[in-house]
């Protein structure tokens, strides 16, 4: 072992056995982060590198590695860095030093990419933490300097375990993910009055954390604007680090029961805010280790100023004086994070049966939608993100599937299908109010034509379009809605983004080409023409 800082590089870190062949950048990765310490899971790096930074057409987008370590950064807080041309010597000077992970243009053939990890350098020799397995073409447990000349040019990726940018390390540096914090988005769920603070009112920091640095405060006694969960950082029995929605956790002995979450237990995420990618989760009635002494809320004061502050000295504002506290109130399929559904997505019931009363067909007959869709369009990227990840883990839970692996693949084919996979997707803005196909007309994005409908994040091709001019009513076969929709006779609900990913489940479920294989759908939209059907 070798420490440096609070942080120990494990040369000894058991492998990570790769379960597909393009996934190798991801194992690597993984091994990586557990051989520091991260406890991060296989299942989780998948979901926080597919498809952004890696494909099943490609592999890993970025050869250089350098999507990777800003990864490491942004998500875990690690030092990182890479290097496009890396040459042996230089790789041997850092093996057993640090992590490292290096990719082979030609590794197993002309232009067949393959990365791993390395261990340490031994006797002229790179010692490999090989996740290939032991198969002729990527299972070699070493590269001495013939292999390397044979499979390369090599990139590079590695982790800087010297500690904090002075030199010195955190006292919570071994305690759990230390991000950019700076790029979770805010948006008001409620209102909160600053109490019990004895005059002094509240400090909001640049982190959710004691040692978490000042931004500005908020005077005892004042009101501000704030996320509808705090969060706490905790540590689960599983040794995992991350953070819960403090809403589910109750103070016992010491630790944390998770309690009021009608069965489904609560997510351990690597951000503290519900789009901050899964590392785990906790079933009711579990206990956890909060590894702070507070929970805190991101919370915006009068003058503007967006920060984190502890969630004891905020109290919400009563229904009665801010009708905003209804914003985010549990929806049919909510996961328990209060990201789903109601206002959180800018989506109502209200709102959707306006919507749905417009002609969806006439461009100029929809300012119900327009001002919808350029309202989400206005959202931060990472939000409307935010915002279409948990509607596909609310819409799998509603839908009763709750395998870990079979998630993953009916997400992988809805990522698939909205933003593209190296090949073109249907609603790449992820504006769930995008109904009728108008990528060469009002709104970008959707399908190509008026005739057919782009619905949602997914398209369904309507066999029966409606004239111009014509209102849009039942009798109309508004694509697969009618037959797959969860709420068939609803139509208000087309643009409720949980709907839509139940609406897509139960279309695939149902199709007779298919089967209710969602991979088949992948590979049905990787093939030229890049189109797709239920």
């Amino acid at each position: 072992m070798t420490a440096t800082g609070r942080r120990v590089f494990n040369s000894r870190t058991p492998i990570v056995l790769q379960p597909d062949r393009w996934m190798c950048a991801i194992s690597a990765a993984t091994w990586c982060l557990r051989s520091v310490g991260v406890e991060i899971t296989e299942r989780a790096m998948r979901d926080l590198m597919i498809p952004d930074l890696v494909t099943g057409a490609i592999g890993l987008r970025d050869g250089s590695g350098g999507q990777v370590a800003q990864l490491f950064r942004n998500q875990f807080g690690v030092q990182a860095g890479h290097q496009r041309d890396i040459s042996f010597d230089q790789m041997a000077a850092r093996a057993g030093r640090q992590p490292l992970a290096i990719g082979g243009l030609n590794w197993a053939g002309q232009g067949r990419v393959h990365w791993v990890a390395v261990r340490r350098f031994e006797d002229g020799r790179l010692i490999l933490a090989n996740p290939g397995g032991t198969g002729p073409l990527v299972g070699q447990q070493t590269l001495d300097r013939a292999a390397f000349n044979q499979r390369g040019g090599f990139s590079a990726v590695w982790i800087d375990v010297a500690g904090t940018e002075d030199g010195r390390a955190s006292r919570n540096a071994d305690r759990g993910p230390r991000a950019d914090f700076s790029g979770i988005p805010f948006a008001a769920h409620s209102r909160f009055r600053v109490v019990h603070t004895d005059g002094m009112g509240v400090r909001l920091r640049e982190r959710p954390l004691l040692d978490g640095g000042r931004r500005d405060g908020a005077p005892e006694g004042s009101v501000v604007d704030g996320e509808e969960h705090a969060w706490r950082l905790v540590q689960t029995e599983g040794r995992v680090t991350g953070w819960v929605a403090d809403t589910y956790l109750r103070a016992e002995d010491g630790r944390f029961r998770v309690a009021g979450t009608d069965g489904l237990g609560v997510r351990v995420r690597a951000l503290p805010f519900p789009g901050g990618g899964q590392l785990s989760s906790v079933a009711e009635g579990a206990l956890v280790t909060g590894l702070e002494e507070a929970a805190y809320r991101q919370i915006r004061n009068g003058g503007g100023v967006a920060g984190w502050a502890t969630a004891d000295y905020l109290d919400r504002v009563p229904a009665d004086d801010d009708p905003r506290e209804h914003m985010g109130s549990h929806q049919d399929g909510q996961d328990g994070d209060g990201e789903l559904g109601g206002s959180a997505s800018g989506w109502t019931p209200a709102l959707g049966a306006a919507i749905a009363k417009e002609n969806l067909w006439d461009e100029g007959g929809q300012p119900v939608r327009r001002a919808a869709m350029e309202r989400f369009n206005q959202l931060p990227g990472a939000r409307r993100r935010a915002i279409f990840d948990a509607a596909m883990d609310a819409g799998l839970t509603a839908e009763g599937i709750t395998s870990a692996g079979e998630r993953n693949h009916w997400k992988q084919a809805m990522r698939a299908v909205v933003v593209g996979d190296g090949f073109p997707g249907e609603c790449p803005d992820l504006n769930p109010f995008m109904l009728a196909g108008e990528s060469g007309g009002v709104f970008r994005g959707g399908a190509d034509r008026l005739n057919s409908s782009a619905l949602g994040y997914f398209q369904f091709i309507a066999q029966k379009p409606i004239d111009p001019g014509e209102p849009f009513s039942p009798p109309f076969d508004y694509g697969h809605w009618r037959n797959c929709s969860p709420f068939p006779s609803d139509y208000s609900r087309q643009t409720d983004p949980v709907c839509q990913v139940r609406q897509f489940i139960r279309a695939i479920k149902g199709s007779r080409k298919h089967h209710g294989d969602p991979l088949s759908v992948v590979r049905e939209k990787s093939t030229p023409p890049f189109v797709w059907g239920p």
